[in-house]
């Protein structure tokens, strides 16, 4: 499954993706796992501090895998009142997020800037029905154990960070593929 259809614009794919099973289930007891619910499984593991499984040795690794994810449920999220619904529904997801949102930016940067981005989406982007299960218990839990103003200013961090400014910068390009560009790609002087 490409993950360009969370990306997307379209609420319907958003939605589809949802509740698509990653793998077929191998009990009827076991329903299969979906992509949300590994996203949010794989984050929970990585933690706020934590060493990602399969990664080791520095800790830009990990924090690489926190920013992907974070930054994949944040696009996710972003217009998708169901998504908001699934990625709030586990109980772990927002003490997880609230710990992410605390981390400290000198050792994990960009992490509290994103978990704060996608943290505001589930509260801008919940469905009016589900405003007393999702928006008000995230909104109580920020108010009470970050503070709206950190968490204003966390965004604001992430939006002036050199990273942003790549992700939001447009593509250049690739030229096309011929022999002479293949030739100066690989060669130790050129480069795409």
């Amino acid at each position: 499954m490409k993950l360009a259809i969370v990306r997307a614009d379209r609420h319907d794919c958003q939605c589809r993706a949802l509740v698509a099973p990653l793998e077929m289930a191998t009990s009827s007891a076991a329903p299969a796992e979906t992509l949300i619910a590994r996203v949010l499984r794989l984050l929970d593991s990585v933690g706020a501090h934590g060493a990602a499984p399969g990664i080791s040795g520095t800790t830009e690794g990990p924090q690489m895998l926190r920013l992907a994810l974070l930054r994949l449920l944040f696009a996710w999220t972003d217009g998708c009142p169901r998504a908001v619904r699934a990625v709030m529904q586990p109980p772990a997801t927002l003490p997880l997020l609230l710990a992410l949102c605390e981390c400290d930016p000198q050792q994990a940067e960009g992490v509290a800037g994103m978990a704060a981005a996608l943290l505001a989406s589930c509260l801008v982007h919940c469905a009016p029905s589900d405003e007393g299960v999702v928006a008000r218990p995230v909104l109580e839990a920020v108010t009470a154990r970050v503070g709206l103003s950190r968490l204003s200013s966390q965004i604001d961090d992430l939006r002036r960070s050199p990273q942003f400014a790549r992700a939001v910068a447009p593509r250049k390009a690739m030229p096309p593929i011929t022999r002479e560009n293949a030739d100066k790609a690989v060669s130790s002087e050129g480069g795409w």
